[in-house]
C-alpha cells in the first residue's frame, strides 16, 4: 500500500482523494416489487437511470410549486406554470395517450408543439396507427400504401381521410375571408366614389 502511494505521488503525480458521492447500487427485488422504491433507487443506479431520477425529481418540484403554498413557498400568489413540449413522433407513438391524460386532467398549463403533431393527433382521431418494423423496406411497404414513422406503420389512406375532413373546413374559412375582403374592397370603393363626388361637387 505504501509503495502504491509512493507511485501515485512520484510517478503519476496523483493526489488520492476519498470519493464521498453515493455508492452505486441497484434495486433488490428480493424485497418484493415496490414501484415507488424502485424509481427512487434510480438515483444511485448510475448511467441513464440516474438521469431519469433527476428528471423525476425536477418534475415533482414543478408539481409541488404549482400547487401553491408549501414548505418552500409561503406566497399564495406564486405558482409554477408547466409547459409541455414535444415533437410529432411523440403523438405518432403511444405517448399521445399520456399527453392526452395530462391535458385532460389539467396537469399541464400549456403545450408547445409542431404542426406535424397536430396533424398526427387529428389522424389518430380519425383512424389507426400500427406497430411496424425499424428494418422495413420503405420501397416495398410504400407500394402497399403504407407509410413508416420509425417502427410505426401509418396507412397512406389516413392522409386522405385527414384531407377529406380538413378541406371542407379550409374551404369554409376561405369563403369567409373572401367575403370579408370583397366587403372591404366594396366599402373602400364606395367610400372613394363618395369622396370623388363630393370633391367634384365642391369644384363646380
Amino acid at each position: 500500500m505504501k509503495q502504491a502511494e509512493e507511485q501515485y505521488q512520484n510517478l503519476y503525480k496523483l493526489q488520492p482523494e476519498t470519493v464521498t458521492t453515493p455508492e452505486i447500487q441497484g434495486y433488490d427485488f428480493n424485497q418484493g416489487v415496490n414501484f415507488d422504491a424502485l424509481l427512487k433507487s434510480y438515483a444511485n443506479f448510475g448511467l441513464q437511470a440516474s438521469q431519469l431520477s433527476t428528471a423525476i425529481d425536477q418534475i415533482n418540484k414543478m408539481i409541488h410549486w404549482r400547487l401553491g403554498p408549501n414548505d418552500d413557498n409561503d406566497d399564495p400568489n406564486t405558482r409554477c406554470t408547466i409547459f409541455l413540449g414535444y415533437t410529432s413522433n411523440m403523438v405518432s407513438s403511444g405517448n399521445r395517450d399520456l399527453i392526452r391524460y395530462l391535458a385532460q386532467h389539467k396537469m399541464i398549463d400549456a403545450i408547445v408543439t409542431t404542426a406535424g403533431a397536430i396533424e398526427e393527433d387529428l389522424m389518430k382521431c380519425i383512424s389507426t396507427f400500427h406497430k411496424g418494423d425499424w428494418q422495413a423496406n420503405d420501397k416495398e411497404i410504400r407500394l402497399k400504401a403504407i407509410c413508416r414513422i420509425g417502427n410505426i406503420y401509418v396507412p397512406a389512406a389516413n392522409y386522405g381521410k385527414l384531407e377529406d375532413w380538413l378541406m371542407p373546413i379550409f374551404q369554409e374559412i376561405y369563403n369567409e375571408i373572401k367575403v370579408k375582403i370583397m366587403n372591404k374592397k366594396r366599402f373602400k370603393y364606395i367610400k372613394n366614389k363618395k369622396r370623388r363626388e363630393e370633391y367634384g361637387h365642391r369644384n363646380k
